[in-house]
């Protein structure tokens, strides 16, 4: 009879400790440092990071490292968060590699590459593949993006095509769009359209830009600015469930039910409104802020409950779901602690988390993004109720703004810096709090 009760207790203990222990986030042992993107299919996952790129074909659980040198090709010039989403039939066209595998497979994240041909459509709707020519010395010699592309694809695959990817030079670089007649600079394509997101729904496109969301029928014609309702057009991030669309941006989550005719704001229980990613399972939207950690709703964004145990990095920059034999995990990016990961399932009970939780130690986050043009977003963390000053100074040490000035309670704090104003260069910012000082580097680049 005792050992009938003891084991029904070990029972009890036991699906405690599941519910409990395991119901939380933990480190993944894989990209380190700055995670800037992340995608998933099934068990693969895709990770960009500000030192390479990694892949896993088991949901995470090992990981493998592109090769080093792509860092330092076409790819990375590019900015960092952009999309692996290529529109129209751009994707078929990217050169095979014996036994089928492509550039994707080749653990390569060409989402950057992807960015630039999603913005080209935009720009100039006509453009296929192999009418866009690019020279990497300002137009004397020019190569197909086709013949780029197939040398990356090599690249991946471990075949020395050095020989042209050693010459990219972003400051020389030119693209045409009549096969060679007339030139213009990445940079001018990049700056008039940065996209940052994509999806597809049976009659549109929808992407998100530095211009809020642009939609396009599925051929890719016919692009309209599709903005009404939105607080703010810096759109980092799109999701679908059902026929909803959502959009993560500078002001918060908005969600669309016409297609993007009208938006509306969701943010009940966000502490924190700047979402850099969304992800999706199933009906379950998760929405990843930086300064407040991960968020979760059941119900199309009507509220927001904190997901963040566990998290020691509140500052988050891409999300993912990948399925898994087990079930599906949520994989969270964040900028200056590598990867983490936690179990959807585990996620829909219980998330009231410890977004409130008092923080440990003092300390003050990198800026994200950085560099960055014009804004960016500055967090810290205080253990203890303290007069703060978060200052910054140019490269002379000389002040340029106070952007904090007073008593703040313990907690995550976040706070906006317009450089609009100021001319491009170094800064730096400096945290004091009661016993605490902290000095990190900026760098904006107009």
């Amino acid at each position: 009879m005792k050992t009938g009760r003891f084991f029904q207790a070990w029972c009890i203990l036991c699906f405690l400790f599941t519910q409990i222990g395991f119901a939380q986030w933990s480190q993944v042992n894989g990209p380190t440092n700055d995670v800037m993107y992340l995608s998933a299919s099934g068990p693969d996952i895709v990770a960009q990071t500000n030192t390479g790129f990694f892949y896993s074909t088991d949901s995470g659980v090992h990981w493998n490292e592109g090769y080093s040198g792509i860092a330092d090709s076409l790819v990375s010039v590019f900015p960092a968060d952009s999309v692996n989403f290529l529109l129209n039939n751009i994707l078929y066209q990217i050169p095979t590699l014996p036994g089928g595998s492509n550039l994707s497979q080749a653990g390569i994240d060409f989402s950057s590459l992807a960015a630039l041909v999603t913005s080209l459509s935009i720009l100039y709707p006509e453009t296929t593949i192999d009418s866009i020519y690019v020279s990497l010395d300002t137009g004397s010699t020019a190569l197909k993006l086709s013949q780029i592309l197939s040398s990356l694809a090599l690249y991946a695959a471990g075949v020395d095509t050095a020989d042209i990817l050693s010459n990219i030079d972003v400051a020389k670089m030119k693209l045409s769009m009549d096969g060679g007649a007339d030139w213009i600079s990445v940079q001018t394509v990049m700056s008039s359209i940065s996209v940052r997101a994509a999806e597809k729904t049976s009659n549109y496109i929808f992407v998100g830009t530095n211009r809020g969301v642009l939609r396009a029928t599925t051929d890719g014609k016919n692009w309209l600015q599709v903005n009404s309702g939105l607080a703010d057009t810096n759109v980092h991030a799109l999701a679908t469930i059902n026929t909803i669309l959502f959009a993560g941006t500078d002001a918060g989550v908005f969600l669309t039910t016409n297609n993007g005719t009208t938006w509306k704001a969701v943010n009940t229980g966000l502490t924190n409104k700047k979402v850099p990613a969304l992800a999706v399972s199933g009906t379950i939207l998760f929405t990843g802020t930086y300064g407040g950690g991960v968020f979760v709703s059941t119900n199309n964004g009507t509220s927001w409950k904190a997901a963040n145990t566990g998290l020691t990095n509140f500052n988050i920059t891409a999300l993912a779901v990948s399925a898994a034999s087990g079930g599906s995990n949520l994989f969270a990016g964040t900028y200056g602690s590598g990867l983490w990961k936690r179990p959807v399932s585990q996620m829909i009970t219980g998330v009231n988390d410890n977004n409130s939780a008092v923080p440990e130690s003092f300390s003050l986050f990198q800026n994200y993004p950085n560099p960055f043009n014009p804004s960016t977003v500055i967090s810290y963390q205080l253990p203890t109720k303290e007069v703060v000053t978060l200052k910054v100074y140019d490269f002379l040490g000389r002040e340029v703004e106070t952007l904090i000035n007073g008593s703040q309670n313990a907690g995550i704090h976040s706070v906006t810096f317009e450089a609009g104003k100021l001319v491009s260069g170094v800064y730096f910012c400096r945290l004091q709090a009661g016993p605490y000082g902290g000095t990190m580097k900026l760098l904006f680049l107009k």
